[in-house]
């Protein structure tokens, strides 16, 4: 029988420099290229993921600070309102006064007015007083009565202080 022979021939060492020769090849042909498209498509991936968390941040933020912002205008937009408001009832309260006074002045206007034409009235009846009285009693009593100025002045008195 033989005994194992240990040590290395030809062959083994035209083996190893097959084996280095295909693994310098496939490592520059093969293994550098398809780990630099690894390591390209994984910093794009985490860039475009931390790009997103920062443009989300962003955006998180934009919104917080538009939201302040058109809480602000809206607060401007009511103290105006208020102001503009304050100002038209004021303007409105002015022209009411204004109204009033005018409405006052014709109404004194057309009581004095009133007055005046019922003073004119009372004159101007004043004279047929006696004449209807005695047409009045003479209806009443049935018989012709004649009425004096004295008494016609009395009563007219006394009817001017029962009306005040």
């Amino acid at each position: 029988m033989h005994e194992p022979v240990l040590t290395p021939d030809l062959t083994f060492f035209i083996q190893m420099g097959i084996f280095f020769a295909t693994y310098f090849v496939l490592n520059h042909l093969v293994f550098k290229p398809y780990l630099a498209l690894l390591k390209a498509r994984r910093e794009q991936t985490v860039g475009l993921t931390e790009a997103a968390e920062k443009d989300r941040a962003e955006a998180v933020r934009l919104q917080r600070e538009y939201e302040l912002y058109v809480k602000a205008e809206r607060q401007k937009n009511a103290a105006w309102a208020d102001e503009e408001r304050k100002k038209i009832g004021a303007h409105e309260q002015s022209i009411l006064q204004t109204a009033r006074s005018a409405a006052s002045a014709a109404n004194d206007a057309a009581r004095a007015s009133l007055e005046e034409e019922t003073q004119k009235a009372r004159r101007s009846l004043e004279s047929s007083v006696q004449e209807f009285s005695s047409a009045i009693v003479s209806k009443m009593l049935g018989r012709k009565v004649q009425v004096s100025a004295g008494s016609a002045s009395r009563s007219s008195q006394s009817q001017e202080t029962a009306r005040t």
